[in-house]
């Protein structure tokens, strides 16, 4: 299809036109008017006025001052568990006995042990599951109060 716009001939695909109507549930002209609208070949006296308003009131800098500031994050200061050091060391120590292990390496000394045999390498990685939370009947019931916004 094509329109006349500002002494300009536009193409305006036909399929976009008849999806603008069944998704907006628009007619055809008010089709055509909003897909020349969101492609700037008319403008919106609405969008028009409220970009002057933001202009006037300096809404730009503002969004520009926000990009150049750097969000910093939160380092958390690691817990040294010696449990799991101990593990490690025991786990090393009894890898150290068996005949053809190569590069023996503790990578990390709570957590991660690294070796050779016989032309694989193998990763032993250790994980400390966390004890299971027991939930009681009223921090069900705050909870059920605290998000039952979702249900109305």
């Amino acid at each position: 299809m094509e329109i006349k716009v500002n002494d300009k001939v536009v193409k305006i695909p036909q399929k976009e036109i008849e999806n603008l109507m069944e998704t907006l549930d628009l007619t055809e002209q008010e089709a055509i008017q909003t897909w020349l609208d969101d492609n700037d070949y008319t403008t919106n006296e609405v969008v028009e006025e409220l970009t002057k308003k933001a202009k006037e009131n300096k809404t730009t800098l503002i969004n520009k001052a926000r990009a150049n500031v750097e969000n910093k994050k939160a380092t958390r200061e690691h817990k040294e568990n010696p449990t799991k050091a101990l593990i490690i060391a025991e786990i090393f120590n009894k890898l150290t006995e068996i005949d053809g292990i190569s590069q023996l390496r503790v990578e990390n000394a709570e957590k991660l042990i690294t070796f050779s045999l016989n032309g694989n390498k193998y990763k032993l990685d250790l994980v400390q599951k966390r004890a299971k939370k027991q939930w009681n009947n009223k921090k069900v019931d705050e909870l059920c109060q605290l998000f039952s916004f979702f249900y109305y």
